[in-house]
């Protein structure tokens, strides 16, 4: 799912945003290229075994359904005590970005500097830094996981996927009051596009999907809506690099179409999953076509 602040929103022909449209791309493309080189560095030393696809995605779809219904309840029944959010984001930074800096550093040095990625997150919860520590956070989970799984099995779960966002964001709505949860918490799993380079200076509390507390506007890229792309890009390194590269400029593609319809939606909520989905798949069938 992807927000876009309404502090702006008017009746009148909406402006195309170019600048906060720049600041989503660079930081998908980010994640993305950070990502494949870790994945390739991470393929050419170790022999990672493939998970089957029927096995893999039955897996993946009943523990997605399980964290998913753990989280709405502990966000409906602890709306004020959100620690639990604090510990998962802590923890997929720390694991991240380890699997990040270890490609880089040794193991030691990977692990201290992870330690010191999450609590400087915490410290200083600036969108800057909130940024920064999902970027690797992000690229290191995306290089880890879509090693493990081939190009048919991402397929078939990005498939699923976008109907569950499509109906959780439109009909049930509840993947916006997981969103909204963790907003008010103040670990939104979520990264932050600001049409100002200096609006990446401010708290996260001025980023607002309700009330923004300036006149500056943000997007929320969410989390899954930026790995997910990676995932297929670092699975499709099987069929090559110019495969992956493609899956990245399909994503790319499809930041353009969802900021288009958010900008000509007036601020709406929509589902980013299938416009990415369609894109990244779309692109990497083309390339495996030009391949053959």
């Amino acid at each position: 799912m992807i927000c876009l602040s309404r502090a702006k929103v008017s009746s009148k022909s909406p402006d195309f945003r170019p600048r906060l449209l720049l600041s989503e791309l660079s930081l998908f493309f980010t994640v993305q290229i950070i990502g494949l080189y870790v994945a390739i560095r991470i393929a050419a030393v170790e022999i990672i075994p493939v998970v089957e696809t029927g096995p893999a995605v039955k897996s993946f779809l009943i523990l997605f359904t399980i964290a998913t219904a753990v989280f709405l309840l502990l966000i409906r029944f602890l709306k004020k005590r959100l620690g639990f959010m604090k510990i998962l984001m802590a923890f997929i930074i720390f694991v991240g970005s380890e699997t990040v800096f270890i490609v880089f550093f040794s193991e030691f040095t990977a692990m201290l500097l992870a330690i010191s990625l999450v609590i400087i997150r915490f410290t200083y919860p600036t969108i800057f830094v909130q940024n920064a520590s999902l970027i690797l956070a992000l690229a290191g989970v995306g290089a880890s996981i879509g090693l493990l799984f081939n190009v048919s099995t991402i397929f078939i779960i990005l498939a699923v996927l976008s109907v569950y966002d499509i109906i959780a964001v439109y009909k049930t709505k509840h993947m916006l009051t997981l969103f909204k949860g963790t907003i008010k918490g103040g670990v939104p799993l979520a990264l932050i596009a600001s049409e100002k380079i200096s609006g990446m200076r401010s708290n996260l509390k001025k980023a607002n999907i309700n009330k923004p507390a300036t006149k500056r506007e943000y997007t929320f890229l969410g989390t899954g809506d930026v790995a997910f792309p990676l995932i297929l890009a670092v699975s499709a390194l099987r069929t090559g690099l110019f495969a992956s590269l493609a899956v990245v400029v399909g994503g790319l593609v499809g930041i353009l179409i969802i900021h288009s319809l958010l900008i000509y939606g007036k601020g709406k909520p929509i589902p980013a999953l299938p416009p990415l989905a369609a894109c990244t798949m779309g692109a990497y069938l083309v390339a495996s076509y030009l391949l053959i």
